[in-house]
């Protein structure tokens, strides 16, 4: 009843922050459709915004890839030549 096109997400109860969120999409190694859900976890303070700073993604319950973050920027300022040919 979601349609083509949609992304659930899913909230944590206790503190409210998404600990997940489901689409469709294509396998990037296969071109195959899969259900993707990306998982979240390990919430931090990076500057005044409310991050998660792991995540592991699976493809049709499958894990897919796993990923930290180590820092974020919001806003960064940007070198002009970066685009430039």
């Amino acid at each position: 009843g979601v349609g083509d096109d949609f992304i659930l997400l899913c909230f944590d109860q206790a503190t409210g922050l998404p600990f997940m969120n489901q689409s469709k999409g294509n396998d990037p190694m296969t071109g195959s459709p899969v259900v993707t859900k990306t998982y979240y976890s390990e919430w931090k303070d990076f500057g005044g915004i409310n991050y998660a700073s792991a995540f592991v993604i699976h493809h049709d319950d499958e894990e897919f890839a796993v990923g930290t973050v180590k820092s974020y920027e919001m806003n960064p300022k940007l070198d002009e030549a970066m685009f430039t040919r």
